[in-house]
This record gives structure tokens, C-alpha cells and sequence, in this order.
């Protein structure tokens, strides 16, 4: 009798995971198009979220226990959270009208974490704010108020594990984000219309029962007239509007990757993949100025690999060389597909051609798998803004190249640059290509202009800025194109220039190489935002940069000496000590959960390449792990009524380890796994997040009964965890993927993680020994 009683709170609980989980995809969505793709607002989006969490589940704990009736005030929220959606989306497809971003700049660095923050955290303060009355609602009869909290984590985690995963395989897919919202909004609203009835004073319950009906008609009256369409559209020009308002949007759709739009402007036609720039047809000026400058390297190109911009002018002037076999990599069919309609006759024979095929892969993992050797191999994709792009601005990306290549081959890429200058900034994101290059090539050639070509073979014979030689071998080929001639070499090689920029590359101190496991050129990139936005914080990315790897280890150390001076000089004190290192824990755990994710996410797009359904796995089974520990530890621990101390120690332990073994058990994985088409491989991966999971998971209902034996109420005790693991998790989301990963590598990031929670162990094993010695002896927990 009891467990159906139960059952409307529990689907309560597992609604809020599912929309919360929805709401911050969809906005991390949003703003990947009005910042062009760039990930770094996930990170953000992830800290300003978890941060709000805390705040919110801070002010929950204090509240709670002051009101009476938790449940109706429960319901006010839930309510509340149905609404915030529409006003975020809304915000955020016009954020760039708000902060007057002028079309096709960038949002400044600290503008866009400002703007996510107010964005984000109304909606998250609220989800941080409700969790205490989650837990103070729930039916405690015949279960211990510990097991509460553990109940209402597991139940959300599991709505954020499904709700994520029907999300990206399905909703997204087939809906608009306002039609989503509305559906989801459905469930919420028919759970919260039962939750009524739970009401137990009469008046009360006929009052909520009337702002349910009240609620129920505007929303059936707002889905009559077809409000959530309207809304889409009129929001979706806004957003385009504050982009190109100068191009006429004719289509806008999603695909499992970005947000496709072809625009038109006069009779050209343009693509555009989350708000950036990909390609414009016709243009046959520079798809032929590119096309003849880049095969003409090679003497004698008959087999070419192109990665990205197979279409828009490009792969016929590349047809016009005496080619046998081209093979274009396009990760996104549906971009493809989309761009087929607006394509110029002359392109779609060029997709049609029997020396071409089509490839629709992840370029790197194509690359990793790929066994046909290359004369020539065009990689054709933007700057390494983004943690997808740097993967092919690593060392470990160009040997992968390398072994593809034929002994003769030819690899180029490109990447923006200055005209005349090479400062430090310019110096070093061009700077970290060029060494990368140079560590696996001997050869490296370096073209001037606002765009860096970057040409790299085994051999020095194969790539030349000799304009004359490149000129006859153009020639030689008898192209008929009236937009590039044997002449152009020379105004696209002034051996002056040539010279100035191989030089103050090759000769330009770069601290670290770009690599796999430290992606610095994402870091420089970063730093060029800044400057392409008219930002004004040079200086702080300039110490930022300059950190040597003890100065992010240094505030560790002396947390641990002023924590350890403070207890030396105070006597012992159960209540506070195991407060603190209970909080502390939860704290730390946070940290990890949301470092080692986003590790894991990095090793997995490095080995397997982008696949955004596997990236979504991985965060369903993370949250899979986050449930399984939550009702493992709910299960065991009234098996130690008094050793939670102990208990938290050993999970804590536990933790650092692995951390500090994960970088050694990816090496040993991808060893095994070989070229990465190995499935026992992408399964130990797999593997290892779950198990990150579990031990985030355990902690949370631990800790809440920790919290609950030293007199702390239940609806405090719950939030006070809540407010303690998302703050973690905030601080853990913010540094790992901007800061860490990319100054330190991966290596020094899961040490750093480590420390933390090994940190966590000394503060817990000295406050056992202290009690220890105060008790005699006695029994410790």
C-alpha cells in the first residue's frame, strides 16, 4: 500500500530530472548557434547551471523547515518551472540584440558569461530550490529520513538518464524546441494535477484544484492558436535577424549535429552550421582560387581525401585536374541533403561523378580506420575554436595522417592568420600548428595571407613556393577556368613574404605541443575570441597562459596546511568536523563527477571521433551510474548505522584512485583497441563512466544520513548535500574543459581531480583520529 502511495512522488521526481535535463540540451543548443558552434558555452552553460543548483538548494534548506506546507509550495514551483522555458528560449535566440553584438562578430568572452548566467539560473535556482520539499514531501512512513533523499536522487537521475536519452534520439529530432517544451510540459502539469489530490486540508486542496483547471484552459486555449509555432517562428527569425539580418533565411532545421539554415542574397546562396559560416555558391572565384593553389603543390595528385566542404564550388575546379579518385568525408548527411537543393548544376555532377564518393563519417575517425593511401589530402574545416575541430590540429591527428599518406603524399590545412604581423596571439594559435606539423612532417611549407596554408610531406620535393615551377605544372594540366591562371602564383607566393612567415613560425616559442591529451591550440583560440570580439582581457589570458602546472596544484596545498593549522589550534568537536568533511566530500565528489566526464568525453571524441548519439550515450550512462550508486548506498548503509565516516572515507579513497589510474587505463584501452575499430574498446570506455557514476552516486544518500545523525532536519540536511555537490560540479564543468585539460593535458587534470578528493581522505582520517584519541579508544564512525 505504502509503494503506491509513493508512486505519484516518485513520477514527480523522475519528471523534473527529465525536464531539467531537457531544458539545459535545448539551451545548450540555442547557444551554440549564436555563438557558432563554440563549446566553450557548454562549459559555462554547465557551471552557471550547477552553480544556480547550489544556490538555490542552499536557499531551499534554509526555508524549508520554517514552512508548513511544503507540498502546495512544491506545486507553486513546479508551475513556475513550466513557464521560465519559453522567456529562456526566447532570450537566448536574442541575446545578441541585447548585448548589441553587430552581425557576424563574436559575443565578447565575458559578456556571453554574464548573459548565460541570467539566462540559466532563474530556471536552475528553481530546480535547486525544490529539491529540499522533494525530499520533505515524500511519504516517510516505514523508511528512514536518509533513505528519503537517497529515493528522490535515484528517481531523478533516472528521469535525467531517459529523459536525455529520448531526447537526442528522438524529440529532437522530430520537434521544434517549443513543441518539445510543450510536451514535455504535458507530463509535468497531469503529475502535478495529482500531487493535488494529496493536498490533506480540504480548502487548500479545492483552491489548488481550481489553479489546476484555471492553468489547464490557457493551455489548451494557447495550444489552439497554435501558440507554441507561432513562438518557434517569430523567435527563429529574431534569432536569424541578430546574425544575417541582410540574407534572406529560406530553410532552418535541425540534424543530430547543429542547426542548418541556407540563406540567400541576390543569387548566391549560403550555408550555415550552428550561426557559422560554412560555405557560399556560387563563388567561383574562390573555389577555383583554392582548388588549382592546392593541388598544383602535389606533381601528380591522383588520389585525394578531402574532410569537410565537399560541395559549394570546391569539388569541381578539383575535378578539373587530371584526378582518379576523390573522396569527400561530410560528418552531418543531413547537411548534404539540405544543400543538394540550392546546388548549382555544375556541383551536384561533381557529387555525381564516378571518380567521386561520398563518405558521410566523423573525418578523424575515418581517417583513424581508413586503409587507402593518399597522394593528396585536403583538410578542409575551421579554426580549432572547439574541442570537435582541435582534434585535427594535433600531433596525434597528423601521424594518423602520415600513415595514410603515400610516400610522395601531400596533407594541407589552413588556418586564419594576419597579413603582415605575426603578434602573440596570432603567433601562437598559428604557431601551435605549425610545430604540431613539424613534429611528424620534415617538410612544412607556410603560404602568407589572412589565411595560413599549411603544406606537409615527408619530403621536401613535394610542396614549393617556387611560383615559377608551380605555374608550368599548372599549366601543364591545360585548366579552363577564367578565374585562376599560371599568373596567380605570383601574387599568392611573393617569396619575401613566403619567407617572413616560415620564419617567424618556425622560430616562434611554443610552450607546449598540441596534442590529444592537451589540446593548447583550443586555449589559443580561446584567446583570439577575445580579441576578434573587441574584449579587453588580454592580460588575464596572458597569466592564465604563462601558469606553470604548480600554481594550479599551490591553493590545493594550502588548503590542506590552513585546514590542518585551524584543527590543531581548536579542540575536538564531533558536530562541526564532521560537518565540514562531509560537505567537503560532497564537494569534492561533485568536482570529479563533472571533471572525469568531461575527460572521458574528450578521450572518447579523440579515439572514436564525434558522435553526437555515443556523446549523448555517455552522459545517459553517466546518470545511469549517478542511480545506480544512489540505490546501492540507500540499500547498504544501515549495514553501518555508525561508520559513515569511515564509509565516506573509503568512497573517497576510492575515488581519488580512480582518478589518478584513469589516464593510465584510457592509454591501456586505446592501446588494445588499436586503430579504434575495436567494439571491446569503445565498451571499456563505456565502462569506465558508468563507473564514475556509481561513485559520484554513492555519496549523495551518505552524506545526507551523516548530515541527518548529527541532528541536521531532513529538508536541510538534503539541500545542504545538494547545494555542496552541484557546487563542485560547477566549479568542476567551468575549469576541466577550458583551463585544465587544455593547459595541463589530461594526465595533470586527473591528478588535480585526485588531489582534490585525496585531500578529502586526510581531512577525514584526521578528524576519525581525533575522536579517536577523545573517546579512549572507543568505537569510531
Amino acid at each position: 500500500m505504502r509503494i503506491v502511495h509513493t508512486i505519484p512522488y516518485l513520477i514527480a521526481y523522475f519528471l523534473l530530472g527529465a525536464y531539467s535535463i531537457s531544458i539545459q540540451i535545448l539551451l545548450i543548443r540555442e547557444f551554440m548557434v549564436i555563438l557558432f558552434g563554440n563549446e566553450l558555452s557548454m562549459g559555462i552553460i554547465f557551471s552557471a547551471w550547477l552553480l544556480a543548483i547550489f544556490l538555490g538548494a542552499l536557499s531551499g534548506a534554509k526555508v524549508v523547515s520554517r514552512v508548513r506546507h511544503p507540498l502546495s509550495l512544491f506545486l507553486v514551483w513546479q508551475y513556475l518551472l513550466m513557464a521560465l522555458p519559453h522567456l529562456q528560449i526566447a532570450l537566448t535566440r536574442n541575446l545578441r540584440f541585447f548585448l548589441h553584438v553587430s552581425p557576424g562578430e563574436y559575443v565578447p568572452f565575458f559578456s556571453l558569461v554574464f548573459s548565460v548566467f541570467v539566462v540559466v539560473m532563474p530556471f536552475a535556482f528553481v530546480i535547486g530550490f525544490i529539491f529540499p520539499f522533494a525530499v520533505s514531501i515524500f511519504p516517510s512512513s516505514g523508511i528512514k529520513p536518509a533513505h528519503g533523499i537517497g529515493q528522490v536522487y535515484l528517481w531523478e537521475s533516472l528521469g535525467s538518464m531517459l529523459g536525455g536519452g529520448v531526447l537526442v534520439f528522438y524529440l529532437i529530432l522530430n520537434f521544434t524546441p517549443y513543441q518539445i517544451i510543450a510536451v514535455l510540459m504535458v507530463g509535468v502539469f497531469i503529475n502535478a494535477g495529482v500531487l493535488t489530490c494529496e493536498i490533506k486540508i480540504p480548502l487548500r486542496r479545492r483552491v489548488f484544484f481550481l489553479l489546476w483547471m484555471a492553468l489547464f484552459l490557457a493551455l489548451a486555449g494557447l495550444s489552439a492558436v497554435r501558440f507554441w509555432t507561432m513562438m518557434e517562428n517569430k523567435t527563429l527569425c529574431q534569432r536569424w535577424h541578430s546574425i544575417n539580418p541582410h540574407i534572406e533565411m529560406l530553410v532552418s532545421t535541425d540534424s543530430p549535429y547543429q542547426n542548418i539554415v541556407v540563406g540567400k542574397l541576390a543569387d548566391q546562396y549560403s550555408m550555415y552550421g550552428n550561426g557559422q559560416h560554412l560555405a557560399s555558391f556560387p563563388d567561383p572565384y574562390q573555389s577555383a582560387m583554392k582548388a588549382h593553389f592546392i593541388l598544383s603543390q602535389h606533381p601528380q595528385p591522383d588520389d585525394i581525401l578531402l574532410i569537410g566542404g565537399g560541395f559549394g564550388g570546391l569539388l569541381p575546379e578539383i575535378l578539373k585536374h587530371p584526378v582518379k579518385r576523390v573522396h569527400c568525408v561530410e560528418l552531418d548527411a543531413k547537411l548534404l541533403e539540405t544543400a543538394r537543393d540550392y546546388l548549382s548544376p555544375e556541383d551536384n555532377n561533381a557529387l555525381n561523378d564516378s571518380r567521386v564518393k561520398v563518405f558521410v563519417s566523423d573525418g578523424r575517425f575515418y581517417v583513424k580506420t581508413c586503409s587507402v593511401p593518399y597522394d593528396l589530402i585536403i583538410i578542409n574545416l575551421p579554426d580549432p575554436s572547439t574541442a570537435l575541430l582541435n582534434r585535427y590540429y594535433t600531433v596525434d591527428f597528423y601521424k594518423e595522417i602520415r600513415r595514410i599518406l603515400k610516400p610522395g603524399g601531400l596533407t594541407v590545412t589552413d588556418a586564419s592568420s594576419a597579413e603582415n604581423y605575426i603578434g602573440p596571439e596570432i603567433g601562437h594559435h598559428t604557431g601551435s600548428i605549425y610545430h604540431a606539423l613539424a613534429t611528424v612532417f620534415p617538410s612544412v611549407l607556410v603560404t602568407p595571407g589572412e589565411s595560413n596554408y599549411f603544406f606537409a610531406s615527408r619530403s621536401s620535393h613535394v610542396a614549393i613556393p617556387d611560383s615559377t615551377v608551380l605555374a608550368e605544372r599548372y599549366k601543364s594540366r591545360t585548366i579552363d577556368t577564367p578565374y585562376f591562371s599560371e599568373y596567380s602564383f605570383r601574387f599568392l607566393l611573393p617569396p619575401e613574404r613566403v619567407a617572413f612567415i616560415n620564419r617567424a613560425l618556425r622560430d616562434f616559442p611554443v610552450p607546449y605541443l598540441n596534442t590529444d591529451t592537451r589540446p593548447i591550440s583550443y586555449f589559443y583560440n580561446l584567446v583570439l575570441w577575445d580579441i576578434f570580439s573587441g574584449g579587453k582581457q588580454r592580460t588575464f589570458f596572458d597569466v592564465l597562459g604563462g601558469l606553470s602546472w604548480r600554481c594550479f596544484f599551490l591553493p590545493l596545498g594550502i588548503l590542506l596546511i590552513i585546514r590542518l593549522l585551524y584543527l590543531s589550534l581548536k579542540p575536538y568537536r564531533s558536530a562541526s568536523e564532521t560537518r565540514f568533511n562531509s560537505l567537503y566530500a560532497v564537494f569534492s565528489t561533485g568536482f570529479a563527477g563533472m571533471g572525469l566526464e568531461i575527460i572521458l568525453i574528450f578521450s572518447y571524441q579523440n579515439m572514436y571521433g564525434y558522435l553526437y548519439q555515443k556523446i549523448g550515450l555517455i552522459v545517459a550512462l553517466f546518470m545511469a551510474g549517478l542511480a545506480v550508486g544512489a540505490y546501492g548506498m540507500n540499500r547498504l548503509m544501515d549495514r553501518f548505522p555508525k561508520a559513515g565516516q569511515t564509509v565516506l572515507l573509503g568512497i573517497e579513497m576510492a575515488i581519488a584512485v580512480f582518478s589518478m589510474t584513469l589516464p593510465c587505463l584510457l592509454i591501456a584501452i586505446f592501446g588494445v583497441s588499436g586503430t579504434g575499430t575495436s567494439f571491446a574498446g569503445e565498451g571499456f570506455l563505456m565502462a569506465l563512466v558508468l563507473v564514475s557514476g556509481v561513485l559520484t552516486g554513492t555519496e549523495f544518500p551518505l552524506v545526507g544520513k551523516i548530515l541527518i545523525d548529527e541532528k541536521i532536519t531532513l529538508g536541510r540536511a538534503a539541500g545542504l548535500v545538494d547545494a555542496g555537490d552541484h557546487l563542485g560540479a560547477s566549479l568542476g564543468a567551468a575549469f576541466t574543459g577550458t583551463v585544465l585539460v587544455p593547459l595541463l593535458g589530461i594526465h595533470l587534470s586527473s591528478l588535480f581531480i585526485a588531489t582534490l578528493n585525496f585531500i578529502s581522505c586526510i581531512f577525514i582520517f584526521c578528524s576519525l583520529l581525533r575522536r579517536r584519541c577523545c573517546v579512549g579508544g572507543g568505537e569510531v564512525y
